[in-house]
This record gives structure tokens, sequence and C-alpha cells, in this order.
């Protein structure tokens, strides 16, 4: 009988199924061998260095709302109301989802994440995320704190973390350090009544209580800002002392180990809609802030108290804890308040106050931070959702043109534009610069 294309196309689907089924036994002793070797530390002793997989990652999150996460050589996109992932050996971002036969459209796709959620946390080879359970419709406003494995294979709640009655809205922040979940819950119940904020923990190593670590009470009192680094977790909340009054922030740390509490580390004494100092990153005993008023950076000694003005670097936008040695500024505020933005872009200077690179931007384009490696920024240009890279170290070599390593096509894009940006998002063909074939939660 004359080997047939049917036959051979069989028997192609049987090896890919073979190698799919291999990719994830590998993935899981993968995940296994590193979870034994990190043996779970004790996280009271992990010190005051960054710690990868363990603790908070500062620098690319936004306002306590990272939609980018490192997760050992690779990165995870929360791009939309799905979750992508990204390796630098592959050419595009690809769901994370591996049903057979999943067109990554449906709820019922393992990298669909929720349509309200908005930040995502990994810790110890999980994704943490904030959300509603999608098959309760009958019981919405009760919001719970999730897990997601890496391949996308395993959902579960951890904790159920607010009940919401009112229809006023909620947010939340979330920041998973060192074994614990820090979340906020903030709902708007207007400004003339007097109410409390807090920050709360859940342990993820043990029972998952909720307890509150800090309370801001006043009239709409709110956290700006929720971090970590290294033993201390950083809290920025305001309130005010009447309706309608003025809420200045206080920028206290709390020790993780023992709860102790060091208060107005910084304070700002503006209201709380014009905020003037804004801390950039933790870096051992040393605190990076900045005074828009007068566009300065600063650094303030915890030990001494002695605070000294840096290098003029003009606006800066962020300091990036995990790699220390460059500043970033950014004019997207100027170029706003212009309507123009021709000149938007990133500036980047050592430490010695030189430029290093400058970054052209678009105006569509949002700067997402980075880590050590890349820089990130998610666009939105007519109905499509990107991400784009570029390689710090190419970075410093004078080549600073964006990598679009994701495209998520909008519900208004044309078809045309629809289906070649799919072809570009890695949902066909081979998703790697070395020509290897696409396996990994396809």
């Amino acid at each position: 009988m004359p080997y047939s294309n049917h036959t051979a196309t069989r028997r192609e689907a049987e090896r890919m199924s073979r190698r799919k089924t291999f990719f994830y036994i590998l993935l899981s002793l993968y995940s296994l061998l590193l979870f034994c070797a990190c043996g779970r530390q004790e996280t009271e002793n992990l010190g005051e260095e960054y710690q990868e997989g363990m603790d908070y990652q500062a620098s690319l999150g936004q306002q306590s709302m990272p939609q980018i996460q490192k997760a050992g050589d690779g990165y995870y996109f929360l791009v939309s109301d799905r979750l992508y992932y990204y390796a630098p050996s592959m050419e595009q971002a690809i769901p994370v989802c591996g049903k057979a036969d999943c067109d990554h459209t449906g709820e019922d796709c393992h990298a669909y994440m929720g349509s309200f959620v908005n930040e995502i946390n990994y810790y110890d080879h999980k994704i943490y995320y904030i959300a509603e359970d999608k098959d309760e419709i009958e019981k919405v406003g009760r919001y719970f704190l999730w897990f997601v494995s890496e391949d996308g294979s395993q959902r579960e709640k951890v904790a159920q973390i607010a009940t919401v009655e009112e229809d006023g809205g909620v947010g939340f922040q979330l920041c998973v350090h060192r074994g614990y979940a820090y979340f906020v819950v903030d709902i708007n119940r207007g400004v003339d009544k007097k109410t409390k904020t807090a920050v709360q923990k859940i342990n993820l190593e043990g029972a998952p209580v909720c307890s509150e670590v800090a309370v801001y009470e006043g009239y709409c009192p709110g956290i700006k800002d929720l971090t970590a680094y290294g033993n201390i977790l950083v809290v920025s909340g305001s309130s005010a002392d009447t309706p309608y009054g003025d809420a200045p922030v206080h920028t206290d740390f709390f020790d993780i180990r023992d709860g102790s509490r060091q208060q107005d580390v910084l304070y700002d004494p503006a209201p709380h809609f014009e905020w003037s100092i804004s801390l950039l990153c933790k870096r051992g005993n040393e605190v990076v802030y900045q005074d828009s008023n007068s566009r300065k950076l600063f650094s303030l000694d915890l030990g001494s108290g002695e605070t000294k003005a840096l290098a003029q670097y003009g606006t800066v936008h962020v300091c990036s804890a995990l790699e220390g040695e460059y500043f970033y500024t950014c004019n997207w505020a100027e170029c706003r308040e212009k309507s123009n933005f021709e000149d938007y872009g990133i500036e980047v200077f050592g430490a010695d106050g030189n430029q290093v690179a400058a970054i052209p931007m678009k105006e569509e384009m949002s700067w997402e931070y980075g880590d050590g490696s890349y820089l990130f920024a998610i666009g939105f240009h007519e109905g499509n959702r990107t991400v784009s890279i570029i390689d710090k170290e190419q970075m410093l070599k004078g080549e600073t043109e964006w990598k679009t390593v994701l495209t998520v096509p909008g519900e208004d894009a044309g078809d045309a534009e629809s289906s070649e940006d799919a072809d570009d998002a890695g949902n066909e063909g081979d998703a790697y610069e070395d020509g290897s074939e696409k396996d990994f939660m396809e």
C-alpha cells in the first residue's frame, strides 16, 4: 500500500504528541529539581540581598501593579485577560496553555486570567493574582487570592480576601514576598466618612489566615504604594484629618521578621493628589527618592539620617533596584502636558551622571521598567496590545530599537491585520529563533 499523506500526517501528529508529553515531563522534573534545590529556605534567614524567586520584583512593579514578571530564564506577561510566556531563545511570546486544539480565545483556555485581573506576582514557581471566581456568577463581589502553575495547568484559590457589597468600586494591590502575600483592598467609601485602610498578609507556607500589618485611619485613607526589599516592607499611606482635607503621604518601613515599624522614613506634606516625594528604591542602607518639585534625586542614609542630593538627572521616572547601576528618566509627563510626543523617550544615566543611552518611545507605549537584562514597554495601537523589549547589553552599544515580542489583536482590529498579528504573536508557526519546534504551552 502506498505511503499516503494521511498516514504521514497521522504519524507526524503522534510524533508531536510524544514530544509534547516528553516536554511536560521534563518541565515537571525541572520544577521539582528547582523546588528541592531551593529547599524552601527559611524566609527569615534570607538576609537583605535580593533573592530571585522569593522576593517581590520591585523593579518590575509599577505602583504595585506589575504586568511582567521574571521566572528563571523567562518572563510572564499579563496582557488583556491572558497570561503569556517569553524566553530570550524565543522569537515571540506564547499563551500559557497546554490544552490540545485550544485557540486561546475562550474562558476555558488555561491562559485566561479573568476580565479584571491587572497584576501578577511570581513567587516560588507560581504566579499569584487577585480575582473573583468566574464559576460563581451568583456570588459577585467575592474576591480571592489565586495562584496558577508555571505551565497554566493548575489553578487554585489560596484564600478569600474580600467581599464587596458596595457599588462604589474596588481596587487591589499585591506584593508577594518571602513567604507572605501582602495586599490592600481599596474600596471607594467616599470622602465624608472616617474609615481605615490596611495592608494585610496571608501566610503562603502555612494556614492561609489574614492579619493586618499596617493601618491608616482618617478621612479618605489610602495606600499609595506597596513594595518590599529584603526584610523590609515599604508602605506609603495617606489619610486626611477632616473631610476634603489634605492627605499627606507617610512612607513607613516595616520589618517583616518582627513587625517593628519605622515611621515617616519619607514624609510628603503635599495633598495626596499632588505627590511631590516618591521613593524610587532601597539599596542596602540607602533610600533613593525623587522630589518632583525641585526635579532632583536624593539619597537618604538610614543609619545616620543624612540626606544628600545626587546628580541632576531631570525628571527621574524610576531607579531599578535589581541592577543598581543606572538611573532612568522619562519625559512622558512633559510630553503629555504639551500634547506633543515627538521627543518622547527614556534617558539612561550611569552613577556618575553621564548619559549612556537615549531610547525613543512612541506615544502609545507605556514603559514598564525592567530588570538587569531587559527594558519592557507595553503598547496599545489600533486596537492591538503589544509587549516590546530592549536588551540592555545592546542598549549600551547604542542599539535602542524596541523589539516586539507579543502582539495581541484587539476586537476593533481589522481582520487582515488581526490575522497577521496572530502569526506575529506566536500562535502559529515556530516561536524559537534557533528553529526548534514550539512545544512549550502551545
